[in-house]
């Protein structure tokens, strides 16, 4: 049936439904595909879309007129613009520069705690350790104020 639905450029689905019909009369196969193709001819609509859908792939372009190139074009273009309505409408969409206002804010809020809270929480800490020491107590006190700004970020979601 999937050799079938490529010879006639048909889904798979679509062949499934077809061998289900009352009025297919080739069985389970195997398919002429020919006879098929006349089969279809006689007894299936014709995609009213089809010229679109092979213009969009750049099936036959050439064929449509210019008006209908056009009017394939404005198709294709509202159909694009009622998609970001509905996406906007469902929230899908943020406004970017709000996005990265917000995101700068966050950035400063978070340097400045911790330009704030290292030197002072750290300073009479870190005379006369070993190094390795020093950066560990960096380490977690930085990833201490992080976890507390994600908090925050978790809560005001």
């Amino acid at each position: 049936m999937r050799a079938l639905g490529r010879a006639v450029g048909r889904s798979l689905s679509a062949v499934r439904k077809w061998t289900n019909r009352r009025d297919w009369p080739f069985g389970k196969g195997p398919f002429n595909v020919g006879e098929v193709r006349d089969w279809m001819r006689l007894h299936l609509k014709r995609d009213p879309a089809q010229r679109y859908h092979d213009a969009q792939q750049g099936i036959g372009a050439q064929a449509l007129s210019q008006v209908e190139q056009a009017r394939a074009f404005n198709f294709a273009e509202s159909a694009m613009i009622r998609r970001l309505k509905r996406e906007q409408l469902q929230g899908k969409l943020h406004n970017v520069e709000e996005c990265r206002a917000r995101r700068r804010r966050q950035i400063l809020t978070v340097r400045n705690a911790l330009t704030r809270a290292l030197p002072r929480a750290l300073s009479a800490e870190l005379v006369g350790r070993a190094r390795g020491d020093m950066e560990r107590m960096i380490r977690d006190r930085l990833v201490s104020v992080c976890d507390a700004f994600g908090e925050e970020d978790d809560v005001n979601k």
